[in-house]
């Protein structure tokens, strides 16, 4: 009879270490990777995403209620005051230089690498937009800086399109798609 228990208790607790093994992996794969096949799938319910957000900067711009919609919305004074900022110049684009840096980033590998990358970083607080708009607008100073560091400017196009790519990830997880 001890026997058969101890046989049990090993049985048991070696298949708890299997399951606790495999849990962390799962934990650190998530089910969708950002391909540019995924990001096309995507690209005409996220442009109309973008030109919402768009029209509702547009409003709170011209009657002076951005601080307040984003603080009804729950955005901390950094998100406020750096992150919305940041993305003035993009919605002040017309509509089809905004539509170019949507399909560019489609077609472009190391923009869908860096969509891929953020969501990985953000998938880890899912529930905080602060710490998405945090995370994805540092990831795209950090690149802005690595291109100033090797000599190059970043022009305004490449600064947009770090904006976009941090916008796919907010609309990734605002619409509650699998991480």
């Amino acid at each position: 009879m001890f026997r058969s228990f101890g046989n049990t208790m090993i049985v048991m607790v070696l298949g708890l270490m299997v399951m606790d093994v495999s849990s962390h992996e799962r934990e650190d794969m998530r089910k969708v990777r950002i391909t540019q096949h995924v990001y096309n799938q995507h690209a005409q319910p996220f442009e109309k995403y973008v030109f919402k957000n768009q029209s509702e900067l547009w409003w709170g711009k011209k009657t002076g209620t951005v601080e307040f919609g984003a603080r009804f919305l729950g955005y901390d004074d950094f998100v406020i005051d750096t992150c919305i900022p940041a993305s003035y110049p993009l919605f002040d684009r017309p509509a089809h230089e905004i539509k170019s840096i949507v399909a560019y980033i489609g077609s472009d590998q190391y923009a869908i690498d860096r969509v891929d990358l953020l969501l990985d970083k953000c998938s880890k607080n899912p529930a905080d937009m602060n710490f998405i708009a945090r995370t994805t607008y540092d990831e795209g100073k950090r690149l802005e800086q690595e291109k100033i560091e090797s000599g190059r400017t970043v022009s305004a196009e490449e600064r947009d399109t770090f904006v976009v790519v941090g916008l796919f990830v907010r609309y990734w997880i605002e619409k509650k798609l699998p991480l």
